[in-house]
């Protein structure tokens, strides 16, 4: 039991991300802390009642506190993106026409709107795939207050 594999469903929309020898970040409700595993199989087909593809995980059991049946949360570290622009999640605003935009620091106390595109978010930050550079300054959790002001005065 000082090796064990944890069995887990991946949901059909990340398959793209997950890869074999991937790392893994496992918690359960019974023991505090986190144990580190690697995905050794993915599975050749999805379950038809779940759309969900099981991985197979390889990872060290100290202390023997993972057991047989015992339910998990895992965290994939897969689809790692070099660069990519991220910002808080509170700094994407939506206009009436559900199109995202985030404010920017035009001069001293002055912003504007600048529509972007997004990608994924995740932990409490969205991906920029287009309208920022690196460098540009944007509000964060103060945006809305912002939009707030805005819709008064028109």
């Amino acid at each position: 039991m000082s090796t064990v594999w944890v069995l887990a469903n991946v949901y059909q929309n990340d398959l793209a991300y997950v890869r074999v020898g991937n790392d893994v970040s496992i918690e359960n409700d019974a023991y505090p802390g986190m144990v580190r595993g690697k995905i050794s199989y993915l599975s050749a087909a999805l379950d038809p009642t779940t759309r969900t593809l099981q991985a197979r995980i390889v990872a060290q059991n100290p202390g023997e506190r993972m057991k047989k049946d015992m339910y998990v949360t895992a965290n994939v570290r897969a689809g790692v993106v070099p660069n990519a622009i991220v910002v808080p999640d509170s700094s994407v605003l939506r206009d009436s026409d559900n199109m995202p935009y985030v404010y920017l620091q035009t001069g001293n106390n002055q912003f504007a709107q600048h529509m972007v595109t997004i990608g994924d978010s995740q932990g409490g930050k969205t991906q920029i795939l287009s309208g920022l550079r690196a460098g540009d300054k944007l509000v964060g959790d103060g945006s809305l207050f912002l939009q707030f002001q805005n819709s008064l005065q028109r």
